[in-house]
């Protein structure tokens, strides 16, 4: 059991780097996809919000535009 064990712990002493660089990869890939999905539903937010305030500035400038007819035609 103990030979299984220091054979364990020396593999480890021997491979340190590369497990560590796998981890490290792995850790990079992980944070670019969680970042990738954050563009992703922050651009499709953006894109809503735009909408709505095309939609919001499209009624505003209608209303405007009516008050200022109304005011013009007044004696």
């Amino acid at each position: 059991m103990c030979d299984n064990v220091k054979t364990y712990f020396s593999i480890l002493r021997e491979y340190k780097a590369e497990i560590i660089m796998m981890i490290g990869f792995v850790l990079t890939v992980g944070i670019y996809l969680d970042f990738r999905n954050f563009i992703a539903d922050t651009t499709k937010i953006q894109t809503q919000q735009t909408e709505v305030l095309r939609t919001i500035e499209t009624r505003l400038t209608n209303l405007e535009h009516r008050q200022s007819q109304k005011d013009a035609f007044k004696p």
